[in-house]
C-alpha cells in the first residue's frame, strides 16, 4: 500500500522486467490471470471521482474480446486494422460527428410512382425518432426517373416520386437517428483532466519508477554483496 505526501507520486505496487537482450527474449513487468464460471478478471481496478481505476503508459495491447461500459474517450483516431492481400495491416478509421448517431441502410423500388419503407424494429429499439429527433433519410436512385422526395414518419418512410410520376426505378437509402439516450447530446465537453495535464502526470510516474527501479538495483547489489563468496561464485561463473 502506497503513502503520499503533498506532491508526491505513491506507488502502491512496483514490478521491472528486462530482458536478456535477446530479440525472441519478453519481459513481463506483471502477470494476472484468473479463471471463473461467471465473473472474474486477472486485474481489477476501482477508481474514485479523482482517480482512475486503471492508468497506462505507452501502448496497450488487448487481446480477444473487449467490453467497455460507459463512454470511451480517445484523442488520436479510432481505426480498424483489416489485412490487405499482400499481408499488410492497414487502418480504416471511423466517421466522428459532434452528435450521437445510428444508421441502417436498405434498398427499396417504386412502385407506380411511390413505396413505403418499414424500419426494421431492432434499430427502432436503439434510437429515438419522434417530432424533436426526426429520423434523416438520403435516398439514391438507381434509374431514371424525375426525381423524388421523401416522407417521413415515426417507424417508417415513404418515397414518391416528384410531379405524380409513375416510375418503378429502384433505390438505395440511408437512415440516420439519435441515439437513445443521447439524443440531445452534442459537442459535449470532455470529462477529467486534459491529454496535456495526463500528460504531465505520465512524466511524473515514470521518473518516480525509474528512482523506483534505481533503489531495487541497489538494493539487490547491496544483498549480493553482502551474500558470502561461495554464494556468488556460481553466479559469477555463469556470467563468465
Amino acid at each position: 500500500m502506497g503513502n503520499n505526501d503533498d506532491d508526491a507520486t505513491s506507488i502502491g505496487v512496483y514490478g521491472y522486467a528486462q530482458n536478456s537482450g535477446s530479440i525472441n527474449a519478453s519481459a513481463y513487468g506483471g502477470y494476472f490471470s484468473a479463471t471463473s464460471g461467471l465473473f472474474g478478471a486477472g486485474v481489477f481496478g476501482a477508481g474514485t471521482s479523482t482517480a482512475w481505476g486503471g492508468y497506462f503508459t505507452g501502448g496497450l495491447w488487448v487481446s480477444d474480446y473487449e467490453l467497455v461500459s460507459g463512454d470511451l474517450t480517445v484523442q488520436g483516431s479510432k481505426n480498424a486494422a483489416v489485412k490487405i492481400d499482400n499481408g499488410e495491416y492497414r487502418l480504416v478509421s471511423c466517421q466522428e460527428s459532434p452528435e450521437v448517431w445510428f444508421e441502417d441502410f436498405g434498398e427499396g423500388q417504386l412502385s407506380n410512382g411511390r413505396t413505403h419503407i418499414e424500419l426494421d424494429p431492432l434499430f427502432l429499439q436503439t434510437v429515438t425518432i419522434d417530432s424533436r429527433h426526426p429520423m434523416k433519410v438520403f435516398v439514391q436512385l438507381e434509374g431514371d426517373c424525375r426525381g423524388v422526395y421523401v416522407s417521413k414518419g415515426i417507424t417508417s418512410f415513404d418515397v414518391n416520386e416528384l410531379q405524380g410520376g409513375t416510375g418503378s426505378v429502384s433505390f438505395s437509402y440511408r437512415v440516420v437517428a439519435k441515439r437513445k439516450g443521447y439524443e440531445d447530446v452534442r459537442l459535449a465537453r470532455m470529462q477529467g483532466p486534459s491529454p496535456e495535464e495526463m500528460k504531465a502526470q505520465s512524466a511524473r510516474i515514470q521518473d518516480e519508477m525509474e528512482k523506483e527501479r534505481a533503489k531495487m538495483e541497489e538494493e539487490n547489489s547491496r544483498m549480493d554483496q553482502a551474500k558470502p563468496a561461495t554464494d556468488r561464485e556460481p553466479a559469477q561463473k555463469e556470467n563468465e
